[in-house]
């Protein structure tokens, strides 16, 4: 999808990047469950069997900005992590309006 838009898959390493990806998500993403945050599309992925995260360029989510406090989970076969607003990264319940609707976090190429 990113690259569609002449972008790239964006990747969190900066508390900078952080702040900018959370207050996009609180501007532009969607509110997805009763009582939570805003969401929006993530690069990042779960490696087989609940496994850690890693990025598109398989380097690990957890080590660089985010803990293993920051992560929340549902039970889900989506495969594809979202970032909520209050920059914590998870999966969410598979429920088909929420596919289509959530934008994505890309970076602009360079």
């Amino acid at each position: 999808m990113c690259g569609a838009e002449g972008g790239v898959p964006l990747i969190i390493n900066t508390k900078q990047l952080l702040r900018e990806a959370r207050q996009l998500v609180a501007d532009h993403g969607k509110w997805v469950y009763f009582g939570t945050d805003h969401a929006a599309w993530l690069s990042a992925h779960q490696t087989p069997n609940n496994g850690p995260y890693h990025w598109p360029d398989n380097t690990p989510v957890i080590g660089c900005i985010f803990t293993a406090n920051d992560f929340f989970s549902f039970i889900s076969d989506v495969g594809a992590s979202v970032l909520r607003d209050d920059g914590k990264i998870g999966t969410l319940l598979d429920q088909p309006f929420l596919m289509n609707d959530l934008p994505v976090l890309c970076a602009r190429t360079p």
